[in-house]
């Protein structure tokens, strides 16, 4: 072989190895635009989930306000909250319904929480009140009797503020 074909070997060498070089950046951008664009994608999926989850606790709690919006079950609920003892056999189920409905709301909205999809200081706020609400003697009679039926994880968070 004589010198200039090796020096032409070389040049297609070096030419080859441009060429890869370009190569690999040009994959380089196109997966860094490919991951940006994913990166919007699961972003916006977020979002959805969270308002989704926004949506669905709306709408759990609009029953059990729905529930309560009926003269004689929000009777059953001031009369139950305030003493649960002197419920008779029928006010004890219509008010444990209720409380179901309203303890099963908070449950699906911490298991939102814990799914990433519910903002926890939202949960939070939302404990104050339920908190103050079975600080109520007779809701809090309710709550000792039937806690068990809960999640612990939700028993927890609920109790954790009452001290």
């Amino acid at each position: 072989m004589n010198e200039n074909e090796i020096m032409n070997w070389e040049a297609i060498g070096a030419i080859g190895e441009a060429v890869g070089a370009i190569a690999v950046i040009a994959t380089l951008f196109y997966l860094a635009v490919q991951i940006h664009q994913n990166n919007r994608n699961v972003e916006e999926s977020i979002r959805t989930l969270r308002l989704n989850a926004m949506g669905f606790t709306v709408e759990s709690f609009s029953r059990y306000r729905a529930l309560l919006s009926q003269s004689n079950l929000a009777a059953i609920y001031l009369k139950g909250s305030s003493d649960y003892g002197t419920l008779s056999d029928v006010e004890r189920i219509q008010f444990g319904a209720l409380m179901d409905e309203y303890l099963f709301s908070y449950s699906s909205l911490q298991h939102r929480v814990l799914e990433g999809t519910f903002d926890k200081i939202d949960w939070n706020i939302h404990l104050v009140g339920l908190r103050e609400f079975l600080a109520e003697p007779g809701a809090a009679d309710w709550w000792m009797q039937h806690k068990h039926r809960f999640r612990p994880g939700l028993v927890s968070d609920i109790e954790r503020g009452n001290g």
